[in-house]
């Protein structure tokens, strides 16, 4: 008869386990389970981060455990469960200290933190970046930010825009833009559907 041990287990097995984990398990219960499950934890660089629906006690828990470069996909949200929580999280880290982000989704996010956060991850090689409900109608400047300084880098392949648009009449879509799939959530006139296909 042979034992198996999990924590006997090689790294890149622990890692593959890690990959079916969320991260609140992984930084809250398996990190604590023994001295090897804390440093392999510490040292685990594919964290998929959702801060959608986290409570506010376990958020500032994971804060002080999470390390910028060891994240892959990040969610930050303001809905009714984290309000200001993007605020909050703007104030402890700099976006541009995710340098090694895939993914990110900001979801409820108040205009001037969205100029914030694009000004910050103008130097990030984001293949995926998700704005969702968010309302584009009182400010004209993110609307400009968000389609000309984002849109146009070549390493940026999925997006997805989940805004109001309505009252925009001028649709200013860059030329230069690489992206090889892309969904707005919202409705375009036939103009501004042509000149995006154009």
């Amino acid at each position: 008869m042979c034992d198996i041990f999990v924590d006997k287990l090689p790294v890149e097995l622990i890692y593959r386990i890690y990959d079916n984990l969320d991260f609140e398990t992984i930084l809250l219960n398996v990190r604590y389970v023994c001295k090897r499950f804390y440093d392999i934890s510490n040292n685990y660089n594919r964290y998929s981060i959702d801060f959608h629906s986290i409570s506010m006690i376990n958020y500032k828990i994971v804060c002080k455990l999470l390390n910028p470069l060891n994240i892959r996909k990040l969610i930050v949200s303001n809905d009714e469960k984290t309000i200001g929580l993007i605020k909050e999280f703007l104030l402890k880290y700099n976006l541009n200290e995710f340098v090694n982000i895939h993914y990110l989704m900001l979801s409820h996010i108040e205009d001037k933190e969205l100029e914030e956060s694009l000004e910050q991850i103008k130097d990030l090689s984001l293949n995926q970046l998700s704005i969702v409900n968010f309302d584009l109608y009182n400010n004209i400047n993110v609307k400009y930010n968000l389609l000309d300084k984002v849109l146009t880098r070549s390493y940026l392949k999925k997006v997805d825009l989940e805004f109001r648009l309505a009252d925009v009449k001028d649709f200013p879509w860059p030329i230069e833009c690489q992206i090889e799939y892309l969904r707005i959530g919202n409705i375009l006139t036939f103009q501004q559907f042509y000149t995006i296909l154009e």
